[in-house]
């Protein structure tokens, strides 16, 4: 299988496996900052967050989805 151990989304450090914890934790990181931005009307861009810009590929995946998500609900 050549996504065994490619190091991506699939692989042995993908967020579907050991950093299955950064993605979760970029998750929840993203949720917060997302309803933040929402909130005080700045513009939907998840890369405003240093925490972002500066986290390994699972954890920027997991705040991207939780971003967007925080986001949209709270923009309503």
């Amino acid at each position: 299988d050549r996504y065994e151990y490619n190091n991506g989304y699939y692989g042995n450090n993908g967020y579907y496996g050991n950093n299955n914890y950064d993605f979760q934790k970029g998750y929840r990181d993203g949720l917060d900052r997302g309803r933040s931005d929402a909130r005080t009307n700045r513009a939907m861009d998840p890369n405003n967050s240093s925490h972002y810009r500066d986290g390994n590929p699972a954890y920027r995946a997991g705040f991207e989805r939780g971003f967007y998500q925080g986001f949209r609900q709270y923009r309503r």
